[in-house]
């Protein structure tokens, strides 16, 4: 709980940016101004950058061991994610989700390790 306040901003960041690019990738879809393979393609790179982003943000304010801070932080979204999909959407699990939990799993594990190395060098 106490990970949760103390960056509750960089959670508030990273779910605006993932609906606001979310909105944006769906609209370009529905005005066919893109295809069915990029849509779905655009769909995961933008939310793997918005939590490659904030994940680096997580590690530059964490004084040690950033894989550890990006492992919760991907956790607390992976669980965000699949409440959506079990309450909102009533999708069931699949191996395909599992396997996307996975890689934003990596995703922000990778970019808290890198903001941890940035904030050394400084």
């Amino acid at each position: 709980m106490n990970f949760i306040k103390k960056h509750y901003k960089l959670y508030l960041f990273t779910l605006i940016w993932l609906i606001v690019s979310l909105v944006l990738t769906t609209t370009l879809y529905y005005f066919n101004i893109i295809g069915d393979n990029i849509f779905k393609w655009l769909n995961l790179i933008s939310i793997l950058l918005v939590i490659f982003t904030s994940s680096l943000k997580l590690g530059a304010r964490s004084s040690k061991n950033g894989y550890l801070e990006g492992f919760k932080f991907a956790m607390m979204i992976i669980f965000l994610l699949t409440l959506i999909t079990f309450f909102i959407i009533q999708a069931d699990m699949e191996t395909k989700m599992l396997l996307y939990d996975l890689i934003i799993t990596f995703t922000s594990i990778f970019g808290s390790m890198i903001g941890i190395n940035k904030m050394q060098k400084k």
